[in-house]
């Protein structure tokens, strides 16, 4: 399947999960004031996100797109959603992001292994999926034709 649009955000990480440095830090990050302003504005961002979540799954608030992906570091165009109206929640995006944290970051397919899943992903969308079964009736079978008895 081709992507009709994609979405790319430059940002600049500084600290890994644990809060160690992957950088040199800014200036600005041995301004303690600063520090805490800013520390205090993501806190309040990220209330204000779990409040708007609650509002809009309430329907008293329109769409809104939670900033817990972009904090974990999931692409949600990865997430199957489980709520409502398909609709991805925390748990989907927290559930991911456990995923993503054992297997290691996605790879981009190339060469064959692409190739393969295009052909995959188009079959499986134009192939209708059918199960056959058939019964058969093995009471009138005479003694003896059978290799071995048989019992319920």
């Amino acid at each position: 399947m081709d992507a009709v649009a994609s979405l790319h955000i430059d940002y600049t990480q500084f600290l890994d999960e644990t809060g160690r440095p992957v950088r040199p830090l800014p200036p600005f990050a041995a301004d303690r004031e600063e520090m805490l302003a800013m520390y205090r504005t993501m806190v309040l961002t990220r209330q204000f996100d779990a409040k708007a979540v609650a509002l809009q799954r309430t329907g008293q608030l329109g769409t809104y797109a939670s900033s817990l992906g972009r904090r974990l570091d999931v692409d949600l165009s990865m997430v199957t959603p489980t709520g409502p109206d398909g609709m991805v929640t925390a748990t989907d995006v927290q559930r991911v992001h456990k995923i993503l944290s054992e297997v290691g970051p996605m790879q981009p397919l190339r060469g064959v292994r692409r190739a393969m899943a295009r052909s995959l992903s188009k079959a499986h969308a134009e192939v209708v999926a059918v199960t056959i079964s058939d019964d058969s009736d093995v009471e009138p079978w005479a003694p003896g034709r059978c290799a071995r008895p048989w019992s319920p």
